[in-house]
């Protein structure tokens, strides 16, 4: 555990974007105009699909996109990096830690793009702005298929089911079910494919826990869109949708 957070403390020094102090929140307006900028820098982005992201910062202001934009689209690549940075060297340890130990406050301007993320999901929810089934022509096909922060998707978690068996794990197991880390969001993990030319595959996933020596409870997401939740072992799928995807799912899970 002391090796993981030195690693991490390693590459925040390195990154050099984190802990920049975001004086005000983001507004909706300037929500939608971030993440329109964020989608039309995706080609400055590289790597990703579990090895490191790489932002071209440069290109992208020779470019002429905002400052604004092109800073929180670099400390998003951080932040991605230390998701997958803090994923690796919890595989290498078996998984016994609780959480990632990256947290949002050294990224402030993904934490306020989150932030507004959030608001703008729980606005849409009550009748607000980008209702269900309307995806804004500013965001990539794959955006609007896969999810996003603009558009959540799917727009709420499945209900959970109980049920009983007299092997909790086999049935799980049998069903196509396998052991899913703490950190990763604990109990069990059932991978889910859904449009695979964009979203790419096991990008998504059904959850499931034991709740006792003969009882079980699962999130199946059979009739939604997509089909499952945003799988947070991210490493496992791909090729993911855009480069900052497991900034995305944290969020997601964070959220629904």
């Amino acid at each position: 555990m002391t090796v993981v957070l030195a690693f991490l403390l390693t590459l925040l020094t390195v990154t050099g974007t984190a802990g920049q102090k975001v004086d005000a929140p983001i507004s909706p307006s300037e929500f939608i105009d971030l993440s329109a900028d964020l989608m039309r820098m995706e080609r400055f982005y590289s790597g990703g699909n579990g090895d490191l992201v790489t932002f071209d910062a440069k290109s992208a202001m020779a470019q002429g996109f905002k400052s604004e934009s092109v800073a929180l689209a670099t400390e998003l690549a951080a932040y991605t990096n230390a998701l997958i940075v803090m994923a690796q060297q919890a595989i290498e340890i078996d998984g016994e830690i609780a959480a990632l130990p990256v947290s949002l406050a050294d990224y402030q301007r993904v934490q306020a793009y989150f932030a507004a993320a959030t608001e703008f999901a729980q606005s849409a929810a009550n009748g607000g702005a980008n209702p269900e089934g309307w995806c804004s022509p500013s965001l990539t096909d794959a955006a609007c298929t896969c999810g996003h922060w603009q558009y959540p998707r799917p727009s709420s978690a499945a209900p959970w089911r109980n049920w009983t068996s007299s092997n909790p794990s086999s049935t799980l197991t049998s069903w196509g079910y396998h052991t899913t880390p703490d950190w990763a969001g604990g109990g069990w993990t059932r991978p889910q494919t859904y449009y695979p030319a964009r979203c790419g595959n096991n990008t998504f996933r059904d959850h499931a826990y034991i709740t006792g020596s003969t009882t079980f409870r699962e999130q199946n997401y059979s009739g939604f869109t997509p089909r499952g939740e945003p799988n947070p072992e991210f490493w496992a799928g791909g090729p993911w949708p855009y480069g900052a995807w497991p900034a995305y799912v944290q969020w997601w899970h964070a959220n629904f």
